[in-house]
């Protein structure tokens, strides 16, 4: 198991997350950032606010990027 670290950019802050969380691979890591967007993101709607201008900056224990996922990504458009 690898520790992912879900860091939140927002503008230019970044808000570090300093515990991470443990996955066995760098796709199912992916998948939690994508669960975990949409899921702020409806919260946020429903406050009225609208973060779908954040991203996740997915960091592995060692430091290396594994992936910049806007918010934004996660949804797809309807027709």
């Amino acid at each position: 198991m690898t520790r992912y670290f879900f860091h939140q950019r927002r503008r230019q802050e970044l808000f570090v997350d300093e515990e991470g969380s443990e996955f066995d691979s760098d796709r199912r890591a992916l998948e939690e950032a994508m669960t975990s967007a949409r899921e702020m993101m409806s919260e946020a709607i429903l406050e009225g606010r609208d973060v779908s201008g954040r991203a996740f900056e997915v960091m592995d224990e060692r430091g290396r990027k594994v992936i910049i996922l806007p918010f934004r990504d996660t949804i797809i458009p309807e027709d």
